[in-house]
This record gives structure tokens, sequence and C-alpha cells, in this order.
């Protein structure tokens, strides 16, 4: 078939169940040949040995299409589509395979679109696809089904370059995830067993300051010099991405918590001086560090706890003793130097106390242990100082700071500390509009 001149112009509306559109094209483009022999092979797979019909197409045009599909094949069921979409083609040519230009629009069944734009030359592709914020939502039974979690919100943009060249493939994308919410349907671990973070918690620590999660997929290879598929290499590298992209927050969080790699985070440690309720100069700094990663992700929070030291407990005991002792005329010489050495120590001055009066104090501290009741106020008020630093002065959203209920009251042999463990805000119960919606189409 041979068209001069002119176009094809095909108004259509695509509608229906995906199971009652499956197998419909072979044969519906081998009847409009009119050679039943081809629309034989297209059914057997077959060839029948002779040479296929030249086509040369100048223009088609596909125009106010829609697409609605049910795809029942996961539970509940899938009902995406596109609201609108129209193609143009010129330059079609059979079977040489070329197509001039080629351009592909659709509007998502909720917003967002979708456009494609490239031209075929035999085994020759380059083709530019762009998605503009297209909503997620009705793709949520896809997301239950194959990774256990639901979709609560999120729209997605995407700038891909693909170039084919015969067996090579060269990609480039820029994806951007806007405002992804999650929930939680299954137990499923698979996420964290090859991430080594929770899903949540990465998804809040690849957020910016906008709620959006960029990421760049650069992929390019030979298909016939690899054993595994292009699919597989597009994930390992999404994977060799995610953990990169995941490497410098949980770096800077991790060491100063002593983890090294992403699997191994460990709480952050917010020193204090023995027995004081402000921050020491490192705890200034530590609580800096965390106070910055938290603005810069509003959907990352922490959770405190406090771990009081050994050497709180003899600062308490030292204070109530020089308490005791201070301004006292009537002291002997050996109890006098232990308070002038313990003054000395409270002013901040460097001072050394006589070897042989060592076990004396010993036994003075020994015998003032303090309430455990002031331990525990101690360790409350270090939570706070914390809490306030970062609401107050370091721009933190009260909300990303979260305390344990039960403070621990154990005890650390070293500087006192107050643990800040990474989590996720927590989102308000009420459910959006979009969740309410579900994935009607």
């Amino acid at each position: 078939m041979r068209l001069e001149d002119g176009s094809i112009a095909l108004p259509a509306e695509l509608s229906g169940g995906a199971e009652a559109q499956e197998g419909a094209g072979d044969t519906d483009a081998a009847t409009a040949t009119g050679d039943t022999e081809a629309v034989a092979a297209a059914a057997d797979g077959g060839d029948t040995g002779a040479a296929a019909p030249a086509v040369e197409v100048a223009k088609v045009r596909i125009t106010d299409g829609s697409l609605r599909i049910t795809d029942r094949a996961v539970r509940p069921e899938a009902k995406p589509g596109l609201k609108t979409f129209k193609v143009s083609l010129d330059g079609v040519r059979m079977p040489e395979r070329k197509i001039d230009k080629l351009e592909f629009r659709g509007v998502g069944l909720r917003g967002g679109e979708i456009v494609a734009t490239g031209k075929l030359a035999g085994e020759a592709t380059d083709v530019v696809i762009t998605i503009d914020k297209y909503r997620l939502v009705p793709y949520d039974p896809y997301a239950v089904t194959f990774s256990g979690y639901g979709i609560r919100r999120g729209m997605l943009s995407v700038e891909s370059k693909i170039s084919l060249k015969g067996d090579d493939f060269d990609t480039n994308t820029n994806v951007i995830v806007h405002q992804l919410g999650l929930k939680n349907t299954s137990a499923g671990t698979e996420f964290e067993d090859q991430i080594g973070v929770p899903v949540n918690l990465a998804l809040a620590l690849l957020k910016d300051v906008e709620g959006n999660i960029t990421l760049d997929l650069p992929v390019s290879g030979n298909s016939q010099q690899t054993n595994v598929s292009i699919g597989s290499i597009i994930g390992q590298q999404l994977k060799r991405i995610l953990v990169n992209a995941l490497t410098s927050p949980l770096k800077m969080f991790g060491a100063l918590g002593g983890g090294d790699e992403v699997g191994d985070l460990s709480a952050a440690k917010i020193t204090f001086a023995e027995g004081q309720q402000s921050l020491s100069k490192k705890g200034r700094k530590q609580t800096e560090k965390i106070a910055k990663l938290l603005r810069e992700r509003p959907d990352l929070a922490i959770h405190l706890d406090v771990r009081n030291s050994i050497d709180d407990v003899r600062a308490m005991q030292t204070s109530v003793l020089l308490e005791e002792l201070r301004g006292r005329e009537d002291l002997s010489g050996d109890i006098a130097a232990i308070r002038d050495y313990l003054q000395a120590r409270a002013d901040g001055v460097e001072a050394q106390l006589p070897y042989h009066l060592e076990p004396m104090l010993d036994d003075m501290l020994s015998r003032r242990r303090p309430p455990k009741a002031a331990i525990e106020a101690l360790a409350t008020s270090r939570i706070d100082v914390v809490r306030n630093v970062m609401t107050s002065e370091l721009q933190v959203r009260p909300e990303q700071i979260l305390v344990e209920e039960d403070i621990s009251d154990g005890m650390v042999d070293g500087p006192a500390v107050v643990e800040a463990e990474l989590g996720v805000v927590e989102e308000d119960e009420e459910e959006t509009a979009e969740e309410e919606e579900g994935s009607v189409g």
C-alpha cells in the first residue's frame, strides 16, 4: 500500500478491560493489509516466505483519544488510564521501520501530562519522554501487590532521553517524585533487606525541603554483551543510586553515633558536662549538625533518650559536699585542703589534691549519695535542653523531635549523653482526599 500525499486521521476512543484488548493488535494490523496469509502468519507466529508489503504513510493522526483500563490481575483491581491522548506520526515507512517524526501526548485521569517525541530509523531510535506531575494514586494496587506498600499520595515527573542503535542502548533519565507518601500494608522487609534502612526512613532522608526526591539514572550498554536483562541493569543502577543518595546524610548522622555503613546506623550521641544540664562544646556542635539535617529534610525526626553518667553521680556528690564545707572556719587542715581543692575545681581552676587525701575524699563522697529523684531530674532537664536549643535557636520544627515515654535510668561509663535515633515525622491519622478516593479511576 502506498499513499503519495495525504494523511490518515483517526478520531478514536479506546476503552474497556485489559483482558478484552489482549492480543488484538497484531491481527488487526495484518487484516488492514487485506492479506489473509499475513493474518494466518501473525496468528501462528510464522513466516509466509513472501516479502513484506511496502507501506508509506505521510501522516497519521489519532486525536481526541481516551484510555481506560481495568486490570483485575491485581487486588484491589487497578483502573489506570488517560483522560485524553493524541498521536502524531510523520513519514512512516515499512518494512524499513522508519518514522521521521513521532509525537504522543496524554493527560492522566487525575492530571499530569505524558509527552513522547522522537524518530525511528531502522535500528536507530531516539526518543525523549517527558512526564510532568503525573499522579500516582491510581497505581496504588500495583504498589501494594509488588512491594507491600500502598501509595498514599504523590506525583511523578520524568525527563528521559533514550537512544538505541542496534544492540547498543544509552539512556539518561532524571526522575522527580513529588510529595510521595506511602502506607505500609504488609510486613514485607524487601526494601530494607536490599538498601539497609526502612522505606519510610529512606524517603524522609531522600526528600528535600520541598518534599521532592530527585534521582539521575544513566544506563548504557550492549544487550548482546550482557547476560542480564536491561530491566535488571536498571534495577542494579537504581539500587546503587539510592544507596549513594542515602550515604551522605547517614554518614553525617552515623559518624556521630559511630556507624560507618548505610545499614549500620546507630544513635547519635550529644554529650554533656558531668553533673551539668548544659551542653558541652562538643555536644553543641553535634546538636547543630543534627538540626541542619532535620531542617533540610522536613519528614525526618529524631527520638531522644538519655544516658546519665557514673561521673554525674560523683559530680552531684561533690556539689553537696562542697556546699557543706564552703565558708566554714573550723575545719581541720586536711578537710580544709579538700574544700579548697573542690572549690578550685568548681571555679574551673586546675588543682591537684595531695595523694594521701584521696581516700578521705572518696569516703566523704560515698556518704553523700544523691537521691534517685535528683538523677532523674537531671536526665529530664538534659532532654529539655536539647529540644529547646533545636526548636528555639536552630529552627527545627517541634514535631520533628520525639521523646521516649520511658526515659532510661541506665548509667554509662564516660560522658553523659542524650541519644538521638533517626525516625520519621508522625503523620496525621486523618486520611487525605487522595486516600479516600483510593484507586478509583
